[in-house]
């Protein structure tokens, strides 16, 4: 199969997907069926309105006939080197994890959380839906955004406090120190370390 590459630093995530799927001939209704999602959901992910999880991308990879690699390198190959996109991407995964941890805060907080797809005579649209019955509510991207940015302005200064005394190099120190200390563990729980340590090393070798 002929792709047609683009190359550069400032593609994004969204026009690669877009890219490979034309490429690869194929509509967005065709490739939300092989991944059995909402279409919309393919758009919103091309226009940069959503992100896609990692697992997201290499399914979306191995549905359009691309290597995995195709949405994180700088050029459409297999050398699995370093460039500024693998950077750029590596950002992005922070802020994908972010988002995703901030629904899963939500979810734990209103007993809930859904991702439904409203389909309607002319296409269809995939809605995040927090908590149940009488008590659901819907956020957008830009409110679970908004909420982050909210997080993260609160959070820093409690952290700075909470940390203010600490040092984290006596910290490890002292937890190494612990550790070392066999007098700290019984006998039992010296012999089930060594084992796990022994099969670490079995595993790494």
């Amino acid at each position: 199969m002929c792709y047609t590459i683009i190359r550069g630093d400032n593609v994004t995530i969204g026009e690669r997907i877009k890219e490979a799927r034309k490429a690869a001939k194929m509509t967005q209704q065709e490739l939300s069926h092989k991944m059995n999602v909402s279409f919309t959901l393919i758009s919103q992910y091309e226009r940069g309105i959503r992100k896609p999880k990692i697992e997201t991308l290499w399914r979306m990879a191995e549905a359009i006939g691309v290597p995995k690699n195709y949405f994180f390198s700088n050029y459409y190959d297999y050398d699995g080197g370093t460039s500024d996109a693998i950077r750029d991407f590596k950002k992005n995964t922070v802020e994908v994890n972010a988002y995703d941890g901030m629904i899963s805060i939500l979810a734990a907080m209103y007993g809930g959380f859904e991702e439904r797809v409203i389909t309607g005579k002319v296409g269809s649209v995939s809605i995040d839906i927090f908590g149940k019955d009488d008590t659901a509510f819907y956020l957008n991207y830009e409110h679970i955004i908004e909420l982050l940015d909210i997080v993260q302005s609160t959070l820093k200064p409690i952290i700075k406090k909470l940390t203010a005394d600490q040092s984290l190099s006596d910290i490890i120190k002292a937890h190494q120190d612990y550790f070392d200390n066999p007098d700290n563990f019984t006998p039992e729980e010296i012999a089930l370390s060594e084992k796990v340590m022994k099969k670490l090393r079995n595993n790494k070798g």
